[in-house]
């Protein structure tokens, strides 16, 4: 269900949300599997298995008690980065007027 905060739109009974809105929904959806942890790590929920950013390109490996074990076509950096990408410019613009953060 929508919230009433939101800028979707019905039309012809599809639901239309705006670019940046997909951005919520893919975190949402991503950190219920991954968490960003300290030191630039992922982690996944499940297990608390890490990932550096380092090894970014290669293929989460889960611990074994993990649900998610065995499946190797996992690259959550890739998914976060998909996710950071979709945002739009404006997102990362410094605040500006008096309630500016310093």
């Amino acid at each position: 269900m929508l919230g009433d905060n939101t800028k979707a739109k019905i039309v012809d009974d599809h639901i239309l949300i705006p670019a940046y809105d997909w951005s919520d929904i893919g975190m949402f959806h991503w950190s219920k599997q991954w968490t960003l942890a300290t030191a630039g790590r992922i982690c996944c929920t499940q297990c608390a298995a890490t990932q550096p950013a380092s090894k970014n390109y290669e293929p989460f490996v889960h611990q074994d008690i993990c649900p998610e074990w065995g499946k190797r076509d996992q690259y959550p950096w890739a998914s976060l980065r998909k996710i950071i990408d979709g945002l739009p410019t404006e997102a990362f613009q410094p605040p500006t007027g008096p309630g500016r953060l310093v």
